[in-house]
C-alpha cells in the first residue's frame, strides 16, 4: 500500500527472485554501470523497464481531456518518435494539476497511461510500448539493488489486507495485473476496479521483472554496506566515507532458499570489482566519470564486492527506520516496531500504538485472529489530520469499521481504546504498560499485554549519504519526510537540486502513490537519455 510506512513480517507470496550465491559466482572483473538504482520497489522496477529499452510512444487513441488531446496533436512526437525528450514532457505536462502530486511528469505519465483513472474508466492507454535495442537504453547499463524481492516493502505487508488503491492504479507498463491474476488462477482475463490483496500485488511485482525480461538487471536480497562519492581525480573524497544501509536483512529468506534458488549462471554476466584491490596500483581502476563507488554484501557474507556508477538513483522509499517513542522499556523483546502476524499466535492481548493505516491494518489482523486489542493514540478522533478524516470511508469499509471503534460508534468486546493518550513506560514484570490519558483527570492506567506494536511511522534511511549529501530536503535543515520535507528535485528530471548525477524517485520526493511515483521513472530515463546524447553527440531519432 503506497501510503503505508511500516513493513511487515508476512511470508513472501508467488515467484521470488532469489539468488544466494551471487558473490561466489560473480567475476572479480571491474563492474561499471551508467546507472545504479538503490531500492527495488515498483518505481525502481518501472525505471529498469524503460532503461532496458522499452520506450513509450504516443498511441493513436484519443485522450478524453480535450486540452491534453489538443497538445498531443500539436506535438512533434508521433508514432515513429518515442516520448523521451524533456521539452516534450515540459510542454505536455503544463497545466496538469492534482492535489496528490506536485510532479508534472508524474501527472502526465498517469494521465496518458490511465486516462480518466479517477472515474474508474477502462479507457485504453494513450501510450504504447516498443522495444528498442539499438539506441540509448541499450547503451545505458544499469543495476537495481534491493534488500528484498522485486517490489520492495510490498512483499512484507500482511497477506490478507487490501491495498488502498484500485488495481489499475498499481499496474506497471507492459504487463497488466489483470493478465497476471488470470494466469495465476487459470481464468479469463478481466479488468477490475477492485482493491487487490497486498499479497497479490507483491506477487505481481515479483513476476513482472521475469515476464518483461528485466530480471538480470536486479540484485535482490543484497545489502549496500558502503558508498564513496569520488572526486575528479578518481579518489574517494575524505568527506564521502559513510556507514552502510539496508541493515536487517530479509525476514525469513532462509526458508525459501531451496525452493527459489537461481542457477549459478543467472548472474554470470554481473561483474564485480575486487574490494581488496588497491586502486592506486590497479591500471583498470575506473575513471572519474564513475562518481559513485558502491560496496555490496549479500546477507551476512563477510566478502564485499564493489561496483561503480556514473549516476545514482535513490528509490529506497520511506520504510527504512521505524519511529520510536523514546520511553523506558521500549527495547524489551516483546516490543515491536514492525507488525508481525506470526507473533499473534502466542498472544492473548496486544497493545497497538498509532493512529495511521498501518495501525488500523494491524488491529484488523489481530481482531480477526481472536486477540484482544488495546489501542493507544495521541490524536482526537475529530482531528482533521487523522487519516480517517481524509479518505472517503464509504470506499474503505474496513477502515470505517476501525474508525467507528475508535470514536465509540461501534463496540467490540475485544477492543479497548485510549484516545488522546500516550504510553509512558513499559515494564518487564507481567509486561505492564503504563498509559496516560491526557484529557482524563485520573490516575495512569496499567495494562498487562502479551506484545506491544509501536506503529507511529517510519523515516528514510539516508544515513549512508555523506554529510554534504544529506541536506537535500526542500528544507535543508530538517530530515527527509515524504509529506513534510521531501527531497528537493527538479520536477522534470528528478535530479537532486545542486547535486550532479544524483536522482531520487518515489516516496522520497513525496510521491506516495504508485500511479504517480512511476512517472519519476520516465523523468529520470529521459534525463539520462539526454545526458548520453549530449556526451556522445549521438544522432538518435528522438532529436
Amino acid at each position: 500500500m503506497e501510503v503505508m510506512e511500516t513493513t511487515y513480517g508476512s511470508p513472501l507470496p508467488a515467484f521470488v527472485i532469489l539468488h544466494r550465491n551471487w558473490m561466489a559466482a560473480a567475476s572479480t572483473t571491474n563492474a561499471f554501470y551508467d546507472v545504479v538504482v538503490i531500492g527495488n520497489g515498483p518505481n525502481a522496477v518501472c525505471l529498469s523497464y524503460i532503461l532496458s529499452g522499452n520506450w513509450p510512444y504516443i498511441a493513436e487513441t484519443k485522450h478524453p481531456n480535450p486540452y491534453l488531446q489538443q497538445k498531443l496533436q500539436n506535438q512533434p512526437t508521433n508514432e515513429s518518435l518515442p516520448l523521451l525528450k524533456l521539452e516534450e514532457l515540459d510542454s505536455l505536462s503544463e497545466g496538469l494539476d492534482d492535489g496528490r502530486s506536485d510532479k508534472p511528469v508524474g501527472l502526465l505519465f498517469d494521465a496518458l497511461l490511465r486516462p480518466d483513472a479517477d472515474f474508474d474508466s477502462q479507457l485504453p492507454s494513450c501510450l504504447e510500448w516498443r522495444r528498442n535495442d539499438v539506441d540509448a537504453p541499450a547503451r545505458l547499463s544499469h543495476l537495481v539493488i534491493g534488500d528484498a524481492a522485486p517490489g520492495g516493502s510490498w512483499n512484507q505487508y500482511p497477506a490478507d489486507v487490501r491495498a488502498l488503491s484500485p488495481t489499475s492504479w498499481l499496474e506497471l507498463p507492459g504487463y497488466s495485473f489483470s493478465h497476471w491474476f488470470a494466469t495465476q488462477r487459470g481464468e479469463i482475463e478481466e479488468a477490475s476496479t477492485e482493491r487487490p490483496l497486498l499479497k497479490d500485488i507483491a506477487g505481481y511485482y515479483q513476476d513482472y521483472v521475469r515476464h518483461t525480461g528485466i530480471a538480470d538487471q536486479f540484485l535482490n536480497f543484497a545489502t549496500v554496506v558502503d558508498i564513496c562519492v569520488r572526486d575528479n581525480d578518481a579518489t574517494p573524497s575524505s568527506l564521502s566515507e559513510f556507514p552502510g544501509f539496508f541493515h536487517g536483512g530479509c525476514p525469513g529468506c532462509d526458508e525459501w532458499a531451496d525452493s527459489y534458488r537461481m542457477s549459478d549462471g543467472d548472474f554470470a554476466d554481473l561483474l564485480f570489482y575486487d574490494a581488496t584491490t588497491n586502486r592506486d596500483d590497479d591500471p583498470n581502476a575506473p575513471s572519474s566519470e564513475f562518481r559513485f563507488e558502491i560496496k555490496i554484501n549479500h546477507d551476512d557474507d563477510d566478502v564485499s564486492k564493489k561496483i561503480f556508477a556514473k549516476n545514482l538513483v535513490l528509490a529506497t522509499g520511506m520504510s527504512g527506520s521505524p519511529t520510536k517513542l523514546g520511553i523506558e522499556g521500549e527495547d524489551f523483546p516483546f516490543v515491536y516496531h514492525k507488525f508481525q502476524t506470526k507473533i499473534l499466535s502466542d498472544c492473548h492481548t496486544v497493545m497497538i500504538v498509532g493512529s495511521g493505516l498501518c495501525a488500523a491494518d494491524s488491529i484488523l489482523v489481530a481482531l480477526n485472529r481472536g486477540c484482544r486489542v488495546v489501542h493507544v493514540f495521541r490524536k482526537e478522533c475529530s482531528d482533521p489530520s487523522l487519516i480517517f478524516n481524509q479518505i472517503p470511508l464509504q470506499s474503505y469499509p474496513e477502515y470505517a469499521q476501525i474508525f467507528d471503534l475508535m470514536r465509540g460508534k461501534a463496540k467490540n468486546s475485544h477492543y479497548k481504546c485510549f484516545e488522546c493518550s500516550h504510553l509512558v513506560r513499559i515494564s518487564e514484570e507481567k509486561r505492564r504498560c503504563l498509559v496516560r490519558e491526557e484529557k482524563m483527570e485520573r490516575d495512569d492506567v496499567n495494562v498487562e499485554v502479551s506484545a506491544v506494536f509501536v506503529l507511529i511511522g517510519t523515516s528514510a534511511s539516508l544515513g549512508f549519504l555523506p554529510e554534504a549529501f544529506r541536506r537535500i530536503g526542500v528544507d535543508a535543515t530538517k530530515p527527509i519526510d515524504s509529506r513534510k520535507n521531501p527531497i528537493d528535485v527538479n520536477p522534470l528530471t528528478y535530479q537532486v537540486r545542486n547535486l550532479e548525477n544524483l536522482f531520487a524517485i518515489g516516496p522520497l520526493v513525496g510521491d506516495n502513490f504508485v500511479r504517480f511515483g512511476i512517472g519519476g521513472a520516465l523523468g529520470v530515463a529521459t534525463a539520462l537519455v539526454g545526458q548520453l546524447q549530449q556526451r556522445e553527440k549521438l544522432a538518435l531519432p528522438i532529436v
